[in-house]
């Protein structure tokens, strides 16, 4: 059931993560050099991991409800 949730966390915590660790540097020209992809991917994981949760939570409740 938590599957696809867990996952999603999962691969969020993994890009923010990821872009800590792999960090930014200035190059000779003083050009920022930065995996920013890592940023907004990241929250959509995270956005999509809980919208995933909600829905399987509703899911679960309506069909507890219905018998």
């Amino acid at each position: 059931m938590l599957r696809m949730p867990l996952l999603l966390l999962g691969l969020s915590l993994l890009c923010m993560f990821g872009y800590h660790l792999i960090g930014g540097t200035i190059d000779e020209a003083g050009v920022l050099i930065e995996p920013f992809a890592l940023i907004p991917l990241g929250w959509m994981l995270l956005l999509l991991s809980l919208v995933s949760l909600v829905v399987q939570w509703f899911r679960l409740k309506r069909a507890n409800a219905l018998g």
